[in-house]
């Protein structure tokens, strides 16, 4: 390839001449013997299932050196929506589109969704420290082939980022980091780099067949992103496509700026390989053909420079110092695109929570949850942490709509303002609500135990903690009258938690001399 600089190109020379030597000394009854026994691996490895590969000891991650810390498993698979569990489901309303439902009861801590990113960046800021493919901290970092820019923390995770897209970004990575277009613009031009133009081509029209369907012929907004075996599929770019981007609401300064910054793009790509990395010759291309491919590519573009903004999630690091959780402080590392996770609506009081494993997101409740109840998530506006205007405010100039959450409509207080007295839920009978403060009373003592362990920081009691304070969180939804700011530090306690598990590291306190 025209990228590889000579000294790789010679290093691949050797390794060829080695074993073209190799070959030359063996005698044809020891070639014969090696070709059957590459044979009877090969058909061996044809008929093993998905999970039986992935559940070898010799194959994976965890053998080849890379760093990321695998996130847990579900339970139960969905059918249709293979990233969530078997009782999450997808509904649509006019309203409020497409979003994710529980079909039973739900109690705190349970996981309902893992989803790995259609397309997902590292930060430029990060890019020394961090590993390009897996996003976990490198101290003994393993540089690009090609250029310096760029760092991974293994063979497998650098040749994985050069087959999905690094190989098409590598020379104009300057070009695409130094531009300052901001991170949904470089997560656009990602999700175009990994996925090739043939199949992005392939997608497009597909949407458009669908979109043109009618509702008895299986059309329908409410099918929008499922392929044509009717599974909502995380790796299929349509889920990505059919994001969204809320044109309509956008002035026309919005949409020119989005434009040109469309426009800008293109031009980089046309810097890459990217329209010839199907195989075909730029010499032999006919130049129609190169325009026609142009406006199909700036389309998509422009498609998610609008709805990456309302969809994209950040990919978090959460720093804990020696000692003292109450100082931790998570960092954006990255971003990505999840067709799944990017459903979910919002509240300023939601009931799930995010966390990171590598970029897989990892979907937790932290409230119980009810048949038929609607998953919320918060878009960075938690009513503990910010005033109801403000929420509103920012929450229309980013997502273009009005929140009708409970905090916003009963104008809860911020966690300063919160009441710290434990009252039964209304309607509760006296001799029931004294027996219910009595109990409370009781369970406190064992919640501020578990609660003062996650607060000092003793990393090797959380897994005693945990099922305290989720029992905590079950108790008070079951019996006291919310806001209270009491339930607010048991969820934060629970999220500490699980940050732990996913991407995180710890930093040791200076000594004083």
């Amino acid at each position: 390839s025209e990228t590889k600089t000579a000294g790789f190109k010679k290093d691949i020379s050797k390794q060829i001449e080695f074993l073209a030597e190799k070959v030359d000394e063996m005698s044809l009854g020891e070639i014969d013997c090696m070709l059957k026994e590459t044979k009877e691996r090969k058909d061996k490895v044809n008929a093993m299932t998905m999970e039986e590969i992935e559940n070898m000891d010799n194959f994976g991650p965890h053998v080849s050196g890379c760093l990321a810390k695998p996130p847990p498993k579900l339970t139960e698979n969905h059918s249709n929506v293979p990233c969530a569990r078997a009782d999450v489901k997808i509904r649509y309303h006019p309203d409020k589109g497409r979003y994710l439902v529980v079909e039973k009861d739900v109690g705190p801590g349970e996981i309902l969704l893992i989803e790995k990113p259609y397309s997902s960046i590292l930060l430029p800021e990060f890019y020394t420290t961090h590993c390009q493919t897996c996003y976990q901290r490198v101290s003994a970092p393993m540089p690009c082939w090609c250029c310096s820019k760029v760092r991974f923390c293994s063979d497998e995770c650098r040749l994985d980022a050069w087959e999905s897209f690094h190989k098409i970004e590598c020379q104009q990575l300057d070009l695409i980091s130094g531009a300052n277009l901001g991170k949904n613009a470089m997560l656009a031009f990602r999700i175009l780099t990994s996925s090739g133009k043939i199949y992005l081509e392939y997608v497009v029209n597909k949407v458009k067949e669908e979109l043109e369907k009618p509702e008895n012929e299986g059309g329908g907004p409410e099918k929008l992103g499922f392929n044509e075996e009717g599974v909502y599929d995380a790796a299929d770019y349509r889920t990505i496509y059919t994001l969204v981007g809320n044109t309509k609401q956008r002035g026309v300064g919005d949409l020119f700026k989005r434009g040109l910054m469309a426009a800008f793009m293109l031009k980089i790509l046309e810097l890459t390989p990217f329209f010839f990395n199907g195989g075909s010759d730029p010499r032999n291309v006919k130049v129609q053909s190169f325009i026609q491919d142009k406006i199909l590519v700036g389309g998509i573009l422009l498609t998610h420079l609008q709805n990456l903004p309302c969809n994209a999630h950040e990919i978090a690091e959460i720093e804990i110092p020696s000692g003292s959780v109450k100082d931790s402080v998570q960092s954006e590392i990255g971003a990505a695109a999840y067709g799944t996770l990017s459903l979910i609506n919002h509240s300023c009081d939601p009931n799930v929570v995010r966390h990171y494993h590598s970029s897989h997101a990892v979907v937790r409740t932290v409230r119980s949850l009810q048949a038929g109840d609607e998953i919320l998530d918060n878009y960075g506006y938690h009513y503990a942490v910010m005033a109801r205007e403000e929420r509103q405010r920012k929450l229309y100039n980013q997502y273009y709509f009005n929140c009708n959450c409970i905090p916003c409509n009963n104008s809860w207080a911020t966690y300063t303002s919160l009441s710290q007295a434990a009252v039964p839920l209304a309607g509760t009978q006296p001799e029931q609500a004294k027996q219910i403060i009595s109990e409370h009373h009781k369970a406190t003592k064992q919640y501020k135990k578990a609660f003062d362990y996650v607060l000092s920081g003793k990393f090797s009691m959380f897994s005693e903690a945990l099922p305290i304070l989720l029992e905590h969180l079950t108790f008070l939804d079951k019996n006291i009258t919310r806001p209270i700011r009491e339930y607010n530090d048991c969820q934060e306690a629970v999220k500490q938690c699980y940050s732990v598990e996913g991407n995180s590291y710890r930093t040791k306190v200076n000594s004083k001399k």
